[in-house]
């Protein structure tokens, strides 16, 4: 198998997945040849830039505008938003040719829609017959990911096929099984030898508490509450890339009236999320997946307008998660969760129905099932076993 798997860096997730098809499809299958590119940086990197940084500086400055805007073209594509992203991308796909050519994919997966807009035009505009599959990155769908050249649609959830299926998409094209993650996220780990090398006691209520790069103030607000509660708990607050919120995250730590144990950025996630007992996160669909998959309860807080709203509305519609909004909210949930467990496994017994353990093999399968189909080559049908 020869795969090209694309995604714009407009945040991590896209990449991340993209990432994660990579590393997955390599495991299953070690003679596969997998290459993982951002698509605006292979075409134009003005427009690389424009996208990456604006939409970052966008999220920070004013998300009410990134908000009216996927709110605006969400149900429908506005025609000239859409005129406009059609005539940007269409002049970029000449530049795409030599590194198609060259590569000579058997298939490409898109992680963003910006990548499968611009593959969809370059199928159309030169004749290209090559499989496109979208994978989609987050709980509810956007017009933006619907384009004429897509072979299939990869879905995080089974709503989300209605959904889909709206925009006269073939239900038998969308396929629910959900977005793929690190493999490091579905092997096992030792409470009490992760916690303990945190100098954290395994006996403990332990909080997760997830930072990033986009992160308000109103996180550090939020620490400093759950550090002034008079509970038997403990926190490990994760300030992420994010230099400033580490910083600010240490200040708080030296007055904090719990345990609270300060990281900045950190390749062990999986194991703090297999290893706590409640996460408070921004609902982005990576760490969605992330945390159903590890099974630890989710505390929503600040979603940014849009797509983590959507995210949002999901996971309270299905009672996957809890949403604080305020100081108040914050105590009266900490108390109820860390004295009564039955309520935090109440939530991880629903989590079963929604977390893709198999994910990345269920993607390769059909991707090895498309090309059989598409390029009538007979592919041994492999039965994989992800690596735990």
């Amino acid at each position: 198998m020869r795969c090209l798997v694309f995604y714009v860096s407009a945040g991590n997730g896209h990449k991340s997945a993209a990432e994660s098809v990579r590393n997955n499809f390599k495991s299953i299958n070690p003679d596969a040849e997998v290459e993982c590119l951002d698509i605006l940086k292979c075409t134009n990197k003005i427009v690389d830039k424009f996208i990456s940084v604006g939409y970052e500086k966008t999220i920070k400055i004013s998300p009410y505008i990134f908000g009216k805007v996927y709110y605006h073209t969400e149900k429908t594509q506005d025609v000239i938003f859409s005129n406009v992203s059609y005539a940007v991308n269409k002049s970029m796909t000449f530049k795409l040719i030599p590194l198609i050519n060259r590569f000579d994919p058997d298939i490409i997966i898109s992680t963003h829609p910006f990548a499968t807009e611009i593959i969809s035009i370059l199928k159309r505009k030169y004749s290209y017959r090559i499989p496109l599959v979208t994978l989609l990155t987050d709980f509810m769908p956007h017009s933006a990911w619907i384009q004429p050249q897509n072979n299939a649609y990869i879905v995080s959830n089974e709503t989300m096929i209605d959904e889909i299926a709206k925009y006269g998409i073939k239900r038998d094209n969308i396929y629910d099984f959900g977005i793929p993650i690190r493999e490091g996220f579905l092997k096992e780990y030792n409470r009490e030898e992760v916690l303990k090398e945190l100098d954290l006691d395994p006996n403990v209520f332990t909080l997760l508490v997830m930072g990033g790069t986009t992160s308000s103030s109103k996180l550090e607000k939020l620490l400093e509450v759950v550090c002034k509660l008079d509970l038997p708990m403990q926190v490990v607050a994760v300030a992420g890339g994010s230099q400033r919120l580490y910083n600010s995250f240490l200040e708080i730590q030296k007055t904090s009236q719990i345990k609270t144990t300060v990281l900045g950025f950190t390749t062990k996630i999986p194991e703090l999320m297999k290893s706590c007992d409640a996460i408070v996160t921004k609902p982005g669909g990576l760490t969605i997946t992330e945390c159903l998959v590890s099974k630890i309860p989710i505390i929503i807080v600040f979603p940014i307008p849009g797509v983590e709203m959507r995210n949002k509305e999901f996971l309270l519609s299905n009672k996957l998660a809890f949403l604080v909004e305020n100081s108040k909210e914050v105590r009266a949930l900490m108390k109820d969760i860390v004295t009564d467990k039955t309520i935090l496994k109440e939530m991880r017994d629903r989590y079963s129905n929604h977390a893709h353990l198999n994910s990345a093999k269920d993607i390769y399968n059909l991707s090895v099932d498309i090309i059989n189909e598409y390029r009538k080559v007979k592919y041994a049908k492999l039965n994989p076993v992800l690596i735990h």
